[in-house]
């Protein structure tokens, strides 16, 4: 999820890796209805290319708020074309709620993003040079160990004894 609080609106893009490629699932808008995209392997359109059924799990997706109050919900749904839950009739939206659906999977409440540049691309560019940072910062421990474990190979083993040659 790449958050933009401080966009007017605030927005957020989603995307997800399936299948060794990232698919963009899309835009959510503050305060929008609940972005809602099929969790790959787990859902099933029947009837393409015009879908009539539409059935399985769902990440559904909700902000609210602004930069300086933003809260952000993600919930695994089982749907059944535009119920989900317990909108789900023939007894089945019941039996979901009681097997506890929706489930939280992200709870982010009261996140306050006050110092909102001015400029939307200086904030892109301070989330590049942290990004850089920790990318410069790890390489460096990375570097760090792989020279102590070098060293401590290189170190010269005891052999446990004397050592007699003969000529």
């Amino acid at each position: 999820m790449q958050l933009e609080p401080c966009s007017d609106p605030p927005f957020a893009l989603m995307s997800y890796k399936f299948g060794g490629d990232w698919v963009s699932a899309g835009r959510i808008q503050v305060g929008g209805d609940p972005f809602r995209f099929p969790v790959p392997s787990a859902s099933l359109s029947f009837f393409p290319p015009v879908t009539l059924y539409e059935v399985g799990l769902y990440i559904s997706v909700t902000i609210t708020g602004n930069a300086a109050d933003l809260s952000v919900h993600a919930r695994l749904t089982a749907c059944l074309n535009d119920a989900c839950d317990g909108e789900i009739s023939w007894g089945v939206g019941t039996a979901l709620t009681t097997l506890g659906f929706p489930f939280s999977l992200l709870e982010f409440d009261d996140l306050a993003f006050v110092d909102c540049p001015a400029d939307e691309d200086n904030m892109m560019m301070m989330i590049a040079a942290g990004g850089g940072a920790i990318f410069l910062i790890g390489g460096g421990v990375l570097a760090a160990i792989a020279q102590k474990k070098k060293k401590a190979n290189s170190s010269p083993k005891s052999l446990g004894g004397p050592v007699t040659m003969s000529v």
